[in-house]
């Protein structure tokens, strides 16, 4: 029997992965200085969820280390930089990726 299972090329996994970077810049940008700014990452771990759960371990793992480069840059001090100052921000930072790397690698949905 044929499997009925379709590959997927580099440029849907590119395409998926630029409107999640949009929705890391948007999010960083406007709750940069706001008091929900630790929340951030955690509110876009669920995007990650459902975009490894719909498209694909490498959608999501291009869309987590772009999420990655976004917030060092846009979300904590010094903006603009790849410098995360506080130690408490390089922390989240860290605990982002590590949680991020996780929720990429639990099983995909049966392909029954």
């Amino acid at each position: 029997m044929a499997s009925l299972i379709r590959k997927r090329s580099n440029l849907e996994w590119v395409s998926i992965s630029i409107p999640c970077s949009a929705l890391a810049l948007a999010l960083s940008l406007f709750f940069r200085d706001a008091a929900a700014k630790r929340a951030v990452p955690a509110i876009f771990l669920l995007a990650l969820v459902a975009v490894a759960y719909l498209f694909g371990r490498l959608a999501s793992l291009l869309a987590a280390i772009a999420a990655v480069l976004i917030f060092a840059v846009f979300l904590f001090e010094p903006y603009g930089s790849l410098t995360v100052d506080k130690a408490w921000d390089r922390v989240e930072l860290l605990c982002f990726a590590a949680f991020a790397l996780v929720m990429i690698y639990f099983p995909r949905k049966s392909q029954h």
